[in-house]
């Protein structure tokens, strides 16, 4: 049912944002699937530098990347990054921990629609 959710939830915002213009839609994804990546690493690095204010900063970017994009999974657990008020280990790392493997399932969510429209193109 997720899968489901996710997908259609997805179409529907990347539809909305391009008229479903397939070759946008599908640069789009490339973008997003960067953002996320990035956005993760980001997110560890500061962590693992007990860096507050770049936590801060690294979980609200990735909020907004992830509800822009009909994500409200990965927005909630972006949102207690965005307002930690101290860095707590080891609890921070169950959080990024959580946050990883949510991301690296969005990424094969994301793939696999950018591999359906490059099946519709041919």
């Amino acid at each position: 049912q997720r899968l489901n959710q996710l997908s259609s939830t997805l179409r529907e915002v990347l539809i909305n944002y391009t008229g479903n213009n397939t070759t946008m839609l599908f640069k789009i994804l490339e973008i997003l699937e960067s953002e996320l990546n990035g956005s993760l690493e980001d997110l560890q690095d500061k962590i693992s530098k007990e860096d507050l204010s770049g936590t801060n900063e690294a979980g609200h970017k990735l909020y907004g990347t992830s509800v822009s994009s009909g994500m409200p999974i990965l927005s909630k657990m972006a949102s207690e990054f965005e307002n930690l008020s101290n860095i707590d280990f080891p609890e921070i790392w169950e959080k990024l921990n959580q946050v990883k493997k949510e991301i690296e399932w969005l990424l094969i969510q994301i793939r696999s629609q950018r591999n359906n429209l490059e099946s519709q193109s041919f």
